[in-house]
């Protein structure tokens, strides 16, 4: 391999100083690492009965994992006094169905005057309830009279956090993802089974670790996001030999504001962007930098590490199949253009189908293993053997996904992610004011940063100028990369979202630096050096503006609304 494209000491620097920047923006405010642990399972073969000698104004509680998650358990709030329990004054009814996360609800207040108050709760099935806490008006917790009877069920009750909110729960596709993992390291029926278990597993890594709390379910996603900036500077040092480019590359990745809401939300999403990444860089390595300089057993190094990412992905999310296209495209490409100097058509042949050969293993065997495997602890109610859940499940994701027609309010069509016409929306909540007023709001919002995303568009042009009339092989394998991960989106009927343009944000930071990269030899050194501050210096500007509405922070309304909402389709909070 080249020189230029190894680090300097200098590119160590650089890259550990962003890396270290991003962790401290991505770890910050992740989640809370308490949440109860213990759990009561409560049935429908009575009621329970809780006796107070105040009236609480709430209830709040925690649910655990639920025995048959296909059904949302519905709970009967009776209220009655202790001289006349069978007669009830007041009844309502909620819902337990929210795994994992607090929820509350308000409950009507009444004068004791001397009486007890009795408050009893009756489930239409089992419902795991991990703890269960009434609270005053002022938020103190009140401790029924009669504790002894539910151990397990009031034994945590300093766990109730002040405010409700992302911080100590599930929000979004978390319901579905960590629950998920939770079900899957307990040998539970598995509630989500649209998408291959080995993102749920990874998830699962930091619940057995951390716990089963916000923080537990959502670092792994949070450090592969972190090692993303790495990998993006390796990238970029291969392709540019430029250590600003490198750096700027890196910085580009590190603050683009989907890089960041996707990482810090326990969904599968980072896992397959990530491994789409590590595969097309190991391709790059082979088609660019190995195969002339190195023995043809040593050459194959990066093909066999391209093809266990691609099996990593692949079992992560079906997506990863779309990067394996784009992977075959640019292998067979390069394979017709391998034949050097002095080699006879036979020894080309004899080299090209070994060469292939060795492929069918390393793309077709070791990724066919990986997805298998990622099934072992797979449950699906039967008892099936894991190659036939495995192939069941095959059917039954690729019916979900054909015939899931749900209207969504944020839902986007592919062309108009990149100019960012419809930001999802995952999280909201109101800390002062009413809603429809002013006061402060938490958000979190995926989308992309507008430096990044908007240049891309004009990026992706040129790559395709350069390709065409220029004949340069970096962009055209840019390219192939880029469209392998968009375009099928194309093609998709079912309601699609903005993050599903995620495992394409690597692309466009790429397109941009080798963008920069033709032009450098134009530019002086302090010229260069100039572009890449100034460009990066626009993007982190804008990361620390956006960043309220990107990790839940606390913020005025009325500045999301005049200085955020900078399009019109754009919904960032409440309003």
């Amino acid at each position: 391999m080249d020189k230029s494209c190894r680090l300097s000491r200098l590119d160590w620097l650089l890259l550990c100083a962003i890396t270290v920047l991003y962790s401290l923006f991505a770890l910050h405010d992740l989640g809370s690492r308490v949440a109860p642990e213990n759990a009561m399972t409560l049935g429908p073969d009575c009621g329970y009965c809780f006796v107070f000698s105040e009236s609480p104004s709430a209830m709040c509680w925690f649910d655990g994992p639920q025995p048959d998650p296909r059904q949302d358990p519905a709970v009967t709030v009776r209220y009655s006094s202790l001289d006349d329990l069978q007669n009830y004054f007041h009844q309502q009814e909620i819902s337990f169905g929210k795994v994992f996360t607090w929820q509350s609800v308000s409950l009507p207040q009444w004068d004791m005057q001397g009486d007890k108050l009795v408050i009893t709760l009756s489930f239409d099935r089992e419902v795991p309830v991990k703890e269960l806490v009434f609270v005053d008006e002022n938020g103190s917790r009140i401790l029924p009279e009669n504790i002894e009877f539910y151990p397990g069920l009031f034994d945590e009750q300093e766990t109730l956090p002040r405010w409700l909110g992302f911080r100590n729960g599930m929000y979004f596709d978390e319901i579905y993802h960590a629950r998920s993992a939770y079900e899957l390291l307990n040998g539970l029926y598995c509630y989500e089974n649209t998408h291959p278990p080995l993102g749920k597993l990874l998830i699962g890594l930091g619940i057995l670790i951390f716990g089963m709390n916000p923080f537990g379910w959502r670092i792994v996603g949070t450090l592969f996001g972190i090692a993303m900036c790495p990998v993006m500077y390796v990238f970029c040092k291969r392709m540019t030999r430029s250590t600003p480019l490198s750096t700027l590359g890196c910085w580009l990745l590190a603050f683009d504001f989907m890089h960041f809401v996707q990482t810090r939300i326990a969904t599968i999403d980072v896992y397959i962007t990530f491994f789409v990444m590590a595969m097309y860089l190991f391709m790059y390595e082979y088609v660019f930098l190995t195969q002339k300089d190195k023995p043809f057993k040593e050459s194959l190094r990066p093909l066999f590490f391209c093809g266990l990412a691609m099996g990593l992905g692949i079992a992560c999310k079906w997506t990863g199949v779309y990067a394996g296209a784009g992977l075959a495209v640019i292998f067979f490409a390069s394979l017709l253009r391998q034949r050097s100097p002095g080699e006879s058509a036979a020894e080309y042949r004899r080299r090209a189908w070994r060469t292939m050969g060795l492929c069918v293993v390393f793309f077709v065997v070791v990724p066919a293993v990986i997805y298998t495997l990622s099934y072992l602890p797979f449950e699906d109610g039967s008892n099936h053997s894991v190659l036939r859940k495995m192939l069941e499940n095959q059917f039954d994701m690729f019916a979900y996904h054909t015939n899931e027609q749900r209207a969504h309010r944020f839902a986007s069509r592919w062309y108009e992610w990149p100019i960012m016409v419809r930001p999802i929306w995952y999280f909201a909540d109101i800390i002062t004011g009413a809603e429809g007023s002013g006061g402060l709001r938490e958000n979190i919002s995926a989308f992309g940063n507008p430096a990044v995303w908007w240049l891309g568009i004009p990026a992706a042009v040129y790559m395709v100028f350069r390709a065409l009339v220029r004949k340069d092989r970096t962009a055209a394998f840019l390219l192939v990369g880029y469209c392998a991960q968009y375009l099928p989106w194309s093609l998709i009927s079912r309601p699609t979202f903005i993050y599903h343009y995620f495992p394409s944000v690597p692309f466009v930071v790429l397109m941009l630096a080798h963008s920069l990269s033709c032009w450098k030899d134009r530019l002086s050194r302090r010229g260069l050096m100039a572009v890449c501050i100034g460009y990066g210096a626009v993007v982190f500007g804008l990361f620390l503006l956006f960043y309220p509405v990107l990790a839940g922070q606390a913020v005025d309304a009325a500045f999301i609304t005049e200085k955020l909402r900078w399009l019109d389709s754009w919904v960032l909070t409440l309003e």
